[in-house]
């Protein structure tokens, strides 16, 4: 089992929290700019934290480079996404596998669930900052994901 989430680090705190739309609209955005809001994305499997709040950046711009990555992983098999002196990287494996690699802790994870959990979240976080335009770009992956099968 997989779940993937969005944390928000509430500004002059060290707490995270889970992002929702309720959560959003009670940021005080006068004590900072949305486009500096540290977050992480948190990335459970089996019960195993791969990602989380220990790899904490602009979480506006980490969703970015995801979803770039993404789009290099569907054409090419394999990304590498650089964030905050983090590496994350992704490899296409047989049997519709994907080796998700974070500083070259590495785990093996099923590729097509992974890809579109991951997806909607990006999708989900994105439409509640009214995004439209990364949003729009995490959903074209998503039909990017019948390739895989």
């Amino acid at each position: 089992m997989i779940k993937i989430e969005t944390l928000i680090q509430l500004p002059k705190t060290e707490d995270f929290v889970p992002f929702s739309e309720e959560m959003f609209h009670q940021l005080d955005t006068s004590q900072f700019r949305l486009e500096y809001l540290q977050g992480a994305i948190s990335i459970i499997y089996w019960g195993e934290e791969l990602l989380g709040h220990m790899y904490t950046d602009d979480i506006i711009s980490l969703w970015a480079y995801i979803i770039n990555g993404l789009e290099d992983y569907l054409n090419k098999g394999k990304t590498e996404i650089y964030s905050s002196g983090t590496v994350l990287t992704m490899t296409r494996l047989p049997q519709k596998q994907l080796l998700f690699a974070v500083n070259n802790k590495k785990f093996t994870l099923p590729e097509t669930d992974f890809l579109e959990l991951l997806l909607a979240e990006a999708i989900r976080f994105f439409g509640i900052l009214g995004q439209v335009r990364e949003a729009a770009e995490a959903k074209k992956l998503i039909g990017c994901l019948d390739q895989l099968s």
